[in-house]
């Protein structure tokens, strides 16, 4: 390991990665939309994206003493790259099975555009939330004031190209800066504090619902109708806003706490797969759209498909993306473009 890496926090990253291929392969290998209401799947969306940002805040107090431009020219190369060359591979594979159709210059970079705002969103996430906090803790000099200003203004952002998706993520970036700077408080009262968070995750799991999800409620308070702006249904989304960070920041304290305490050195096998978390989540989205629709799957019961096959399915899917990224980390200039890496 690098000694630059904090061990329990790839470890931790590893068992979020295995989350969100087993979210996703419950999606893919059955032919209906069921999923939503999927308890296995209800759990893992929970919470599973929000422990991801956290741990991707949690190095902001790293990064905020660095002079500006080089840090910014180093996170766009580290997550706007790799988004860009993976969206452009995406667009040749789509295009090579007619799945989409190119008329024009034009056309294709709307396609490449929409790929690259949809398609790894996430990467997209970790930039813009970091770069909002990082800039927003420059012109503030109190942290507190910083987030709070700062995410009041993202909320008021729409929520087309995804942006949902980030105004969520944007407190959970946030989140992982202060556990990192209060980390020995939060240990010191970490009883207490797992006991909390693990009752109310439970309880609030047991109330989700499926508007609950981001891809279904969004996070716009308003909605523009040509040149009218107006307010509609905001009291119940407000509430579904506050429900989805309760439960996001409970199951993400609550496994970060028990995964912690789990770490050890002889699991460094698990923090070496932890490193490789962004080729993992970059490259499993490619092979969701290879995943054949299990058919017969439809047939079984889902505690069987939920526990067993789809758990199987992201374990099988990992080990084989294992090799491949281990093979574009060889080459500098695909290790550049592909995962953001600068070799020397």
């Amino acid at each position: 390991m690098t000694k630059d890496r904090i061990e329990y926090i790839d470890y931790i990253k590893c068992f979020a990665i295995f989350l969100v291929v087993w979210g996703h392969a419950i999606q893919n290998i059955s032919n209906d939309e069921s999923f939503w209401t999927n308890p296995i799947h209800v759990f893992i969306c929970s919470f599973h994206m929000p422990i991801f940002m956290i741990m991707s805040g949690f190095f902001l107090k790293n990064d905020n003493s660095s002079p500006f431009i080089p840090t910014i020219l180093r996170k766009s190369r580290q997550l706007l790259l790799p988004t860009l060359s993976w969206s452009i591979i995406l667009l040749i594979i789509n295009a090579i099975n007619n799945e989409i159709e190119i008329n024009s210059i034009i056309s294709l970079f709307k396609t490449l555009l929409y790929y690259f705002f949809t398609k790894y969103w996430f990467l997209r996430s970790i930039f813009l939330c970091f770069l909002i906090a990082y800039i927003s803790m420059r012109i503030f000099r109190n942290e507190i004031i910083a987030f709070f200003i700062s995410f009041l203004i993202v909320l008021l952002l729409p929520d087309n190209f995804r942006l949902a998706l980030d105004k969520y993520m944007y407190p959970f970036f946030w989140i992982g800066y202060f556990m990192n700077k209060y980390l020995d408080l939060i240990l010191l009262k970490e009883k207490i504090i797992l006991t909390v968070s693990l009752t109310l995750f439970f309880l609030l799991l047991y109330a989700w619902k499926t508007e609950y999800y981001i891809y279904k409620s969004g996070m716009s308070f308003y909605k523009i109708d040509g040149w009218r702006l107006y307010f509609d249904n905001s009291e119940s989304i407000l509430l579904t806003i506050i429900y989805r960070y309760t439960i996001g920041i409970t199951g993400s304290i609550t496994f970060f706490i028990i995964l912690k305490k789990t770490f050890n050195t002889r699991f460094e096998f698990i923090s070496k797969i932890g490193q490789k978390t962004l080729g993992i989540y970059i490259i499993h989205l490619l092979f969701q759209g290879l995943i054949i629709k299990l058919s017969f799957v439809n047939n079984m019961p889902m505690i069987f498909v939920s526990c067993i096959i789809s758990p199987a399915v992201a374990l099988i899917e990992i080990l084989l993306i294992l090799p491949i990224i281990n093979v574009i980390r060889k080459n500098k200039v695909l290790n550049l473009l592909l995962f953001g890496v600068k070799t020397k």
